[in-house]
């Protein structure tokens, strides 16, 4: 008798169903033209659990908006490092434009200054007094801003050198 060749029977595959997903993608669209950056990325990071595979591009653009808009918003909040974290995030999709990173480098002087508070006023006074022409608003949790914490540093480091008689 001859043998019988096996031969593979194809199955149907169920079209996949992006309704759910789409329906997020739609409310993220929706988000980013609000410009609610916070609601955009909550939404972003939904949809990357649900389908990380799911018009990447599109959801990468969003993304890199929400995080890189999202950022100036909790700068001017005075959550300094979770607007590093935002654009530390936002460079790792596309390069950052000239006032990005200009926000980027006044905050982290404005955190080394803050580091040298009450320490060292002449270092201080270096830091704030560089922030504070450019980002004279930018402030921390501690609601001092960049032009006030400048003023202290300049009345500290006056009177510890008083105190030193130089």
């Amino acid at each position: 008798t001859p043998t019988q060749i096996p031969v593979a029977s194809e199955t149907a595959t169920p079209t996949p169903d992006f309704s759910g997903v789409e329906d997020l993608f739609n409310q993220i669209r929706a988000k980013v033209a609000e410009k609610d950056w916070e609601g955009a990325i909550g939404l972003i990071r939904t949809i990357r659990d649900e389908d990380y595979t799911y018009r990447p591009v599109e959801v990468d653009d969003m993304f890199f908006l929400a995080l890189r808009f999202g950022d100036v918003k909790k700068l001017m909040a005075g959550d300094l490092e979770g607007g590093l974290y935002y654009l530390a995030l936002s460079e790792q999709i596309a390069p950052l434009d000239g006032e990005a990173d200009g926000y980027r480098t006044w905050t982290r002087y404005y955190l080394i200054g803050a580091s040298y508070w009450m320490v060292n006023w002449e270092k201080a006074v270096y830091y704030f007094a560089q922030v504070a022409p450019n980002m004279p608003f930018l402030m921390d949790s501690s609601g001092l801003t960049a032009t006030e914490r400048c003023r202290l540093a300049l009345k500290g480091y006056g009177e510890a050198l008083m105190k030193e008689e130089k």
